[in-house]
């Protein structure tokens, strides 16, 4: 279980399920469960405005800046589609969610069940096309299979 205490207004997304989020004496409680095993933790936080979508028993979701959220129902309808995609070509997906969450830097990261990509990025209009389906593919290698750094694959 991880819980972060962030400023009024800021949620904190990170690998997992979101168990809770509340506001409490001018502070963002967020709390989430992580029951899968990863390497390393990341976190994210931000003035995020969240939707969602469950696509079989896993939850798709964006996370993003207000002035990004028109584009949240593409990037959930590619989610799901990426998803079913790489269920038939990889096998299960090993996370219970898989979220799409904006910041400012120009970027794109894959962490486990979440991808980190930048405003001016997702605004780009081949990026739901290409680089989405990319970053989801981590969650299954580079994130699920790990590389074995001792003795190779």
């Amino acid at each position: 279980m991880v819980t972060v205490i962030a400023p009024e207004g800021m949620l904190a997304v990170t690998a997992g399920q979101l168990e809770g989020h509340q506001t409490q004496n001018g502070k963002s409680v967020s709390t989430w469960l992580i029951k899968d095993p990863i390497r390393g933790l990341s976190l994210s936080v931000g003035p995020y405005i969240v939707r969602q979508k469950k696509v079989g028993n896993i939850t798709a979701a964006t996370y993003f800046f207000a002035e990004t959220d028109h584009l949240a129902g593409a990037y959930l309808e590619a989610t799901a589609r990426y998803l079913k995609l790489y269920q038939d070509l990889f096998g299960p997906y090993p996370f219970n969610k898989f979220a799409v969450v904006e910041n400012f830097f120009p970027t794109g990261y894959g962490f486990p069940s979440y991808t980190l990509i930048g405003g001016r990025v997702l605004r780009l209009p081949f990026i739901i096309h290409t680089s989405l389906g990319h970053e989801i593919a981590h969650c299954w290698w580079g994130n699920g299979v790990l590389v074995d750094y001792a003795s190779g694959n």
